[in-house]
């Protein structure tokens, strides 16, 4: 129902949905024609993403971060460094069909380049493929041949920031690195100068050896000393017991010869005076003779046992003034042996500050060393697969689209401007027009038919009437 009507409405507006479908689509072709043609050309490079730094092999990029990579390679693409050496490499700012384009366009206000940059960033386009590191480059002008030759340079000015890029830091880098190196190698040769008056100072080459003889040495004391004193206690026993009445049991008194002869003279004697007091008596001259004789050979005893007491005496003596001495001599070893420890962990200490510096010396060398192989290199990470020909064709304007999207809009516009109108004008067509127009009821309709049978009145379900004579009929 809706499009029947619909479909009548258009039928009686075809003129005007005709006519601007007529205009729309004279007006495209017109557009179409008048419209200067563009060029595009392309260029398509491939990106080969580090995983490894070449030098040092560690890790660089991850598989999850490449497509951060590529899009940050798609900035510095469209970054005004890589622009201004395109100008610079073409020579832009010398081209006479730009200078008077800037001309025409500016009437000769601002500057050439900012204007050939900004010309260049409207006409650049950049697109990451999404499944491999491949980077697509178009560039879109009126003229195919600049078109080419700009799509070429901003590849081969990328190319070249890559490898800018690159060596920049590593140039910088080097140079601090070698001013590192002299200080490290400063601060080696003024340790070891240190080490080595310290080395002429104390007379310590390595110290190993001086110091195992100087422990030992100090073992052998303690040892000494241990020995020394038992012998010193020893000796002050015994000399102790020749004061006690157990003296005659000692092994110096029982071992010696002269007071053993000395004793045995004596019993012999008392024998004799015993003989003689009872024989002779006591007041006898003989009795008297052998009592003196008694007496002479008890004080040559006490005389012998002073002697061996004395020697006693003074062997106690001796090993107590050993025992001091070896004391002095163990303090003594003990405090060479903490001198010695201090001087060997001032030498370790020195010794460290070298190796230290010889280490920083060895690490500051390889880095400059790398960062100078670094900057020396001049390998890009970015190869141009395919290089940007001079377009055959224009990219646009279109004709054939243009007309189509043009007849498919104009014929949008006509049935619009169509419907519009019958909204504004609304013409008297149908049973149903009228009722809305008039508002009221239809009580019949009469159609134009050539049949004299009786007609239905409203709809079908009303009476029948007799059908009118054609209009003319008598």
């Amino acid at each position: 129902m809706v499009s029947g009507r619909l479909l009548r409405i258009l039928l009686s507006r075809i003129g005007l949905v005709l006519a601007i479908l007529l205009v729309t689509v004279g007006a495209t072709a017109a557009g179409s024609m008048l419209t200067p043609k563009r060029y595009v050309a392309s260029t398509v490079m491939l990106i080969d993403i580090p995983s490894k730094d070449p030098v040092l092999g560690g890790s660089v990029y991850l598989q999850g971060t490449i497509r951060g990579y590529l899009a940050s390679q798609v900035e510095l693409i469209e970054s005004q460094r890589v622009a201004k050496r395109v100008i610079d490499d073409l020579g832009l700012t010398q081209d006479p069909l730009l200078i008077r384009q800037w001309a025409q366009t500016t009437e000769g206000t601002g500057e050439l380049e900012e204007w050939i940059r900004a010309r260049l960033a409207s006409g650049l386009t950049v697109e990451p493929e999404r499944e491999a590191a491949v980077i697509k480059l178009y560039y879109e002008d009126i003229d195919p041949e600049l078109a080419a030759r700009i799509a070429n340079g901003f590849a081969a000015a990328y190319v070249n920031a890559t490898l800018d890029l690159t060596t920049e830091p590593a140039r910088n880098y080097a140079q601090l690195f070698e001013t590192q190196v002299d200080d490290y190698r400063a601060r080696l040769s003024a340790a070891r100068q240190r080490l080595w008056e310290y080395q002429q100072r104390t007379g310590i080459v390595t110290g190993e050896e001086r110091n195992d003889i100087v422990s030992t040495r100090l073992q052998e004391l303690s040892s000494q000393l241990v020995r020394l004193e038992a012998e010193a206690l020893a000796s002050a026993s015994r000399l102790d017991a020749l004061r006690d009445s157990s003296r005659d049991t000692m092994p110096e008194i029982v071992g010696n010869a002269m007071l053993a002869s000395i004793r045995t003279e004596i019993a012999r004697a008392q024998g004799r005076l015993e003989e003689q007091s009872a024989s002779l008596g006591d007041r006898h001259p003989q009795t008297l003779a052998i009592r003196s004789e008694l007496q002479a050979l008890r004080q040559r005893y006490a005389a012998e046992l002073g002697r061996v007491r004395a020697s006693i005496a003074a062997a106690a003596a001796l090993d107590q003034q050993r025992v001091e001495l070896t004391r002095v001599a163990l303090e003594r070893q003990k405090a060479e042996v903490l001198e010695m420890k201090q001087q060997r962990d001032q030498l370790a200490a020195l010794q460290r500050e070298v190796d230290e510096a010889q280490q920083g010396l060895e690490l500051m060398t390889q880095r400059s060393t790398q960062t100078d192989l670094e900057a020396r290199m001049r390998l890009s990470n970015v190869s141009i697969l395919s290089g940007a020909s001079i377009p055959s064709s224009p990219s646009r304007p279109k004709p054939l689209l243009n007309i189509v999207v043009g007849s498919a809009l104009g014929l949008m516009l006509g049935m619009l401007a169509a419907i519009t109108l019958e909204k504004v004008q609304r013409p008297i067509r149908d049973a149903d027009d009228l009722m809305q127009v008039s508002g009221v009821p239809i009580l019949a309709v009469l159609s134009h038919a050539d049949s004299r049978r009786p007609q239905r009145l409203i709809g079908r379900t009303g009476p029948h009437v007799a059908a009118l004579p054609p209009v003319g009929a008598d």
